[in-house]
């Protein structure tokens, strides 16, 4: 691969000016840089090198990218001109291999500010950064450093050796073991399947967007405090010994239900005095519990509410969320008002006597956001620095910390994330015209530095079809049962993206079901332990929807999604199950 490189600048006005970009070579590879005094003011978006042809259909090759729907191959294959605008990847990485040669690029500066388009012309592909420059033009050079990769390491697993290794370099993270060293309390969790218990709702999508005390819907109670001490003594009594108790909604009107407003304890739940009794059970039972809180949404009905401290968006309009939840519409909350208000609800919450891995909600899942009020204006780069900085202010509360997903510019400070990517059961997405084939990237960059549930739609992983439970093995990820998880109303909405399976507790029978689901998620995920700790060095395929994942240590896992045995010459694999040697 030897590619000259070129920056299209396209300026608002619609002309097209070309910069040549100042390429720097290292020993395996090279950094490119564009100079943030080399970009005008006027400047729309750059363009790196979108002629240059990755592939064409034959060619033993694709292209790689991590996604938040999931990390995928985009294969050289046939078909019509197209073009399409990726955004929303979880590391600022791509690469792209074709014969026994690979390039790995990292976008190192100015990482917020690009998306990723993928075109298909004359059975050409063509793949390159977009950076856009919309609002506040180039606050720092760009630049992209580019990594060569031949032979055996030129595919999709060198690639994330290759970033793996970089990032450690760097000082980006600390490795699960080296965690533990630091932290000792964290190894009890990390060998602890994660419970997230949905304790009440308001109705979801909302038809309120503005509530106020008056209008305000009735909150669904699901499962009240006390009702946890039944939950803890049924976990014991089938053999859990292992558990991290997560409790979501236990704050004033549940679920997303008047955020900042956090306190009092829902007194429908049982109120405080309540709460802390379930608290002190569960840490006596042996097992961890923490809350679930919020410092990205804000609703109008919370007494502490303060429109100032939402993200203004370029054109001076005040951000919402497109989705009404159960307080309403959300007002987002530019992260710089967020980090400087989050202490207050944090160390209320320490006081309720929760311990262990707290989670803060969203953070983890979404890119870093900007603002332009003129109180508190941001860059992305700096709303990621107070995203990270508010997930600190909880670790150094609480001793660990987690999130909705696992974005590596948190990777410093993350323990766990909810979910790495948004939906691994359906196999391609039918309306996507480069997604291929989907790989385990982010597992191959992070398995062994942070916890991890693989996809949101495989929670519940001991429940429903089996292809959940194979999934969660082949990516080496953490079991997540989520009680009452559905809450959103099907007759007003069909969002959905965290599966269908649903524990409940709310019968005798309910009870001893779920404690059964969490008991069969604990064995599966003592299965594992052997790999738990260590880094996933290769994943192949070694048939049709038949996987081998290795790790480190020497140890491997075997995915047989087939309704028939695979045999080899050295393992069988039963159909729909799996290996670990």
């Amino acid at each position: 691969m030897d590619f000259s490189f070129v920056a299209e600048l396209n300026l608002k006005n619609k002309t097209q000016i070309n910069i040549t970009p100042e390429i720097q070579k290292t020993s395996n590879g090279f950094i490119l840089k564009i100079p943030a005094e080399k970009v005008p003011q006027d400047a729309d978006y750059i363009d790196i090198s979108p002629n240059n042809v990755i592939g064409i259909p034959g060619d033993n090759g694709y292209f790689v990218m991590p996604f938040q729907y999931s990390d995928f191959l985009c294969e050289f294959k046939c078909g019509e001109d197209c073009e399409r605008e990726y955004t929303l990847y979880s590391m600022p990485i791509f690469g792209y291999k074709n014969g026994d040669s690979a390039l790995l690029a990292v976008v190192s500066s100015m990482a917020w500010e690009y998306k990723i388009v993928i075109r298909r012309q004359n059975n050409k592909y063509y793949a390159f950064p977009r950076f856009n420059l919309t609002g506040y033009g180039a606050y720092e050079d760009i630049v992209i450093e580019y990594f060569e990769l031949k032979g055996e390491n030129a595919n999709y697993v060198g690639m994330a050796k290759q970033y793996r290794e970089y990032q450690y370099k760097r000082g980006a993270f600390k490795t699960l073991k080296e965690k533990i060293a630091e932290r000792p309390s964290l190894k009890g969790i990390a060998d602890s399947v994660n419970i997230r218990i949905r304790m009440g709702w308001k109705p979801a999508p909302s038809e309120i967007f503005e509530q106020t005390v008056e209008n305000e819907p009735e909150m669904k109670v699901a499962m009240k405090f006390n009702r946890i001490l039944d939950l803890v003594d049924e976990m014991k009594a089938s053999g859990v010994k292992n558990a991290d108790i997560c409790l979501v909604g236990w704050n004033q009107k549940g679920h997303d239900g008047r955020w900042p407003e956090a306190f009092p304890v829902e007194e429908a739940l049982g109120g405080e005095e309540e709460l802390v009794k379930a608290i002190k059970k569960t840490e006596n039972a042996g097992y961890t519990i923490n809350a679930h809180t919020n410092s990205s949404d804000a609703y109008s009905i919370a007494k502490n509410f303060n429109i100032n401290d939402s993200i203004v968006k370029e054109d001076g309009e005040i951000c919402r969320w497109y989705f009404p939840w159960s307080g309403g519409k959300p007002y987002i909350i530019c992260p710089e008002r967020g980090y400087k208000t989050c202490r207050e609800n944090l160390e209320k919450t320490r006081e309720l006597g929760f311990n262990g891995m707290h989670y803060i909600d969203v953070l983890g899942t979404v890119p870093p956001r900007d603002c332009f009020s003129g109180e508190h204006p941001i860059t992305k780069k700096q709303g990621g620095e107070y995203f990270f900085k508010t997930l600190l202010e909880a670790k150094n509360l609480f001793g660990g910390v987690s999130s909705e997903g696992g974005y590596d510019y948190l990777i410093g400070v993350l323990d766990y994330a909810l979910y790495t990517c948004s939906n691994l059961l359906e196999d391609t997405p039918a309306n996507d015209p480069f997604i291929n084939v989907k790989i385990p990237l982010y597992p191959l960059v992070y398995h062994g530095v942070i916890l991890y549930c693989p996809s949101g739609d495989i929670m519940n992983c001991t429940m429903g079809e089996r292809k959940k439970l194979l999934k969660l093995v082949e990516y080496g990820g953490r079991p997540a049962i989520y009680v009452y998880k559905q809450f959103i109303d099907k007759k007003r909405s069909s969002y959905e993206f965290l599966g269908k399976e649903n524990p409940v507790c709310d019968t005798d029978d309910d009870l001893r079901e779920t404690a059964e689901v969490i008991k069969a998620a604990e064995e599966l995920y003592n299965c594992l332990e052997p790999i738990r700790y260590t880094a996933m060095v290769n994943h192949e395929k070694l048939a049709d929807g038949v996987f081998k994942t290795t790790y480190e240590n020497g140890r491997f896992t075997v995915v047989n999604y087939n309704t028939s045995d695979f045999v080899s010459n050295d393992f069988t694999v039963k159909a729909e199950d799996f290996i670990i040697i």
